[in-house]
């Protein structure tokens, strides 16, 4: 007794949603792997305020001394 097309339309919406959230988190791992692996292993800071920006800057000055500009 064959089927009819009606009976398998959801089934392909199922098979459909499925695919789509499967290479959502495919994505959204993809990114987060790719931002980790930028932060040099750590989290990502979020609201860097003045204070957060200077003492960066100056760790990298006193830990990286021939990437200053006036050497």
């Amino acid at each position: 007794m064959p089927v009819p097309f009606e009976t398998l339309i959801p089934y392909g919406i199922m098979v459909a949603t499925l695919r789509s959230v499967q290479m959502f988190g495919i994505t959204g791992t993809g990114l987060h792997v790719i931002k980790y692996v930028q932060n040099g292993g750590k989290k990502p800071r979020w609201g860097l305020d003045q204070w957060d920006r200077q003492s960066t800057h100056r760790s990298e000055i006193m830990t990286f001394p021939c990437n200053r500009l006036d050497i």
